[in-house]
């Protein structure tokens, strides 16, 4: 797997960097169902996204009703985010907030050991993007909040806003992207976005686009979703 380093926006030491794994693009539940049936002859791709729904329904189904859940790829636990001010004191929603830990198995772990790097240079033509701030919970990579903000680090972020096929697009599950309308602060470094206040719950790609001069659009993703609870 390659490697490359950029600036770690995080800290205010110009010499530190981060290091950011380079995929070899996305893989989808339609891809994994493709390749158990080419290598079960007998099992048909239908048959598989039957199991693969049940198995999300019953997943769900048992979050919903409290239980940790442990499988051989992942372990899923309920923790509950916010700070309690009285022993007397009850859930608040919006003070206090229920999240999922998810953790990967020891088979993923391994997986991991195996996985040998290899450190190739920046990619600078597209943008990257290392970390998405969200203001009001001020957590990393995790979330996102309708209708607040968000700050992107990373590098070759620079746009033009009044341009709309440029600029951050929050994508769903469904591949249907928003463009925030609002921009705050725009840099090469740096953007001060507003998130859609419009944002239904789930699971988004951020993603930032960009133009050369000569009208190539260019685009950068953070490779972890960010949540709209």
């Amino acid at each position: 797997m390659d490697y490359y380093l950029v600036d770690n926006p995080l800290t205010p030491d110009p010499t530190d960097f981060r290091g950011v794994a380079l995929t070899r693009g996305s893989k989808t539940r339609d891809d994994i169902v493709k390749a158990i049936a080419q290598d079960n002859v007998g099992i048909s791709e239908s048959e598989l996204k039957a199991v693969f729904e049940a198995e999300k329904k019953i997943v769900s189904q048992f979050a919903e009703e409290g239980f940790s859940i442990s499988t051989e790829l992942y372990s899923l636990s309920p923790k509950i985010r916010g700070v309690f001010n009285d022993i007397r004191e009850t859930y608040t929603p919006g003070k206090h907030e229920l999240r999922f830990n998810f953790t990967p198995s020891k088979i993923l772990r391994e997986v991991a050991q195996r996985v040998i790097l290899r450190k190739i240079a920046p990619v600078v033509n597209e943008p990257q993007i290392t970390v998405v701030e969200d203001v009001v919970s001020s957590t990393n990579n995790e979330r996102i909040t309708p209708g607040k903000s968000v700050r992107i680090f990373g590098n070759k972020l620079a746009f033009d806003a009044q341009d709309t096929e440029q600029g951050v697009f929050f994508i769903n599950d469904k591949n249907k992207a928003t463009r925030a309308t609002e921009y705050i602060e725009l840099g090469g470094k740096r953007i001060y976005a507003g998130v859609p206040d419009g944002l239904t719950a789930g699971d988004y790609t951020l993603q930032v686009r960009t133009k050369t001069q000569a009208g190539e659009t260019r685009s950068g993703q953070l490779s972890a979703p960010l949540v709209v609870a």
